[in-house]
């Protein structure tokens, strides 16, 4: 027995030898002293290799996990993500395929009973012969947000998401403080205010307060953070801090990051996660209002600003959601003597008296309807009041023969109107046919009138 002590001591105090670059006592020296620990999981879930370094970051050593299930390891609160991402793996035979996770935020219980946020990757071994998933944990350094929040303003989701989605990094980055992202300031309020994920429910009622606070307050062009003590004291913390936000293009902030926090003092300036933070903010208030700007563009008759053939159709769907049987009725107009305006006054009078015709129009209908522009010199309106249709046409050919003062020169024009009736569940084609047919009827029959399809 002494002897055989004697022969692992002297094995014990043998120089370590180097290893090969590349080799595999390399790489396994790689994995078990890697600061992150690597976990290797069976086929089933089990636990079949854990690297030494799970001690330092969970407490138990890694012979204390070998043969658990992973979920034995993870805290209840993450259970459902991690069985909704390992039934992926499953589901889809990923363990015979050279699978890579996407990372994902997981709550680890420590020995001691407490939970420490990490970040998880797996990737599949069975190109090294594993059947089953290669694990790394990372102690959380806000990665995984980033990612997320990045993942969001990539994928165009709406802005409120984004913001609040931004606000977890500083959430997670400044310890202790409730984190709200407010932006869109009208000159009055902000119209989006959006609370980090982890902002109490009690607390989140502030961001109707935050929404209002004073543009003296907030509003620094130097870019130094505002006390707002008076949020600070209803909140019950010691201190409410404002650090503005200049979208680019802009002249001055139009958003801010609102940090409420248990010590009396801003966040560091040495903290590089609120200045990546606040630059993301702009960066995704920009996005978002190039997508807007898009958008409108898309459904809008530039000359006229009114909707175009897109915008009705898209108003259509959604009253046909709402009210699918509601009766209703479409007024195909086109303008009459327009052709000699552009002939006489030229196509820049011509356009003007265009966009002149164009507010009549909308000044002539109620909230309800909707006045298109469909091209030349037509216009369509949807009446949401089908039993007001032909007064309504009676006032909008009334509104149009009014004169058209142009610079210098007045021009005179008409309007003729064919009306057809149906439900906002009709399609639009068939609306248009049979008014169309009646605007031609209107025309034949000297114009400057309305004719009903029968």
């Amino acid at each position: 027995m002494t002897d055989s002590s004697n022969r692992t001591e002297d094995r014990s105090s043998d120089p370590v030898r180097p290893v090969e670059p590349g080799s595999d006592a390399m790489h396994r020296a790689i994995i078990e002293t890697a600061a992150s620990p690597f976990v290797v999981l069976d086929a089933e879930g089990n636990v079949q290799w854990c690297g030494e370094t799970i001690e330092a970051l969970t407490g138990r050593s890694a012979a204390s996990v070998l043969g658990h299930h992973f979920l034995d390891l993870i805290h209840p609160s993450s259970h459902e993500a991690v069985i909704a991402e390992y039934s992926q793996f499953v589901s889809h035979d990923h363990a015979r395929q050279a699978w890579v996770g996407p990372p994902m935020l997981v709550e680890i219980l420590h020995a001691d009973g407490s939970s420490v946020t990490c970040e998880v990757s797996a990737a599949t071994g069975s190109r090294y012969g594993l059947d089953g998933l290669v694990t790394q944990i990372r102690r959380w350094s806000g990665t995984a947000l980033l990612y997320a929040a990045v993942d969001a303003l990539a994928a165009g989701a709406p802005l409120h998401d984004v913001l609040a989605k931004l606000g977890a990094i500083v959430e997670h980055s400044v310890p202790g403080s409730v984190v709200f992202v407010a932006a869109s300031w009208d000159g009055a309020r902000f119209d989006v205010v959006a609370a980090a994920p982890g902002t109490p429910p009690a607390l989140r009622r502030l961001g109707t307060r935050i929404a209002e606070i004073s543009e003296r307050v907030w509003r620094r062009d130097d870019g130094m953070p505002s006390s707002l003590q008076g949020i600070a004291h209803e909140a019950g913390l010691a201190s409410c801090w404002s650090i503005p936000v200049t979208v680019r293009g802009d002249h001055h902030p139009s958003a801010a990051l609102v940090l409420l926090r248990p010590v009396d003092a801003p966040p560091p300036p040495s903290d590089t996660s609120v200045v990546r933070v606040t630059t993301l903010v702009a960066l995704a208030i920009e996005s978002d209002r190039n997508r807007r700007a898009w958008r409108r563009s898309a459904i809008t008759d530039q000359l006229t600003e009114l909707p175009n053939r897109t915008g009705l159709e898209e108003w259509l769907r959604a009253r046909a959601a709402a009210h699918p049987d509601a009766a209703m009725a479409v007024l195909f107009c086109d303008v009459d003597g327009f052709k000699q305006v552009n002939d006489e006054l030229g196509h820049a009078m011509g356009d003007r008296t265009l966009q002149i015709l164009a507010e009549r129009l909308r000044r002539g209908v109620r909230d309800d309807d909707l006045v298109c522009r469909w091209g030349g010199d037509e216009f369509v309106i949807a009446c949401a009041d089908a039993d007001a249709a032909e007064r309504l046409a009676d006032r909008l050919i009334a509104a149009v023969g009014e004169p058209i003062g142009l610079d210098e020169r007045t021009a005179q024009v008409g309007l003729s109107v064919g009306i057809s009736y149906g439900t906002f569940a009709t399609p639009l084609d068939d609306l248009l046919r049979d008014s169309d047919r009646a605007l031609l009827d209107a025309k034949s029959n000297g114009r400057n009138r309305y004719v009903v399809r029968a």
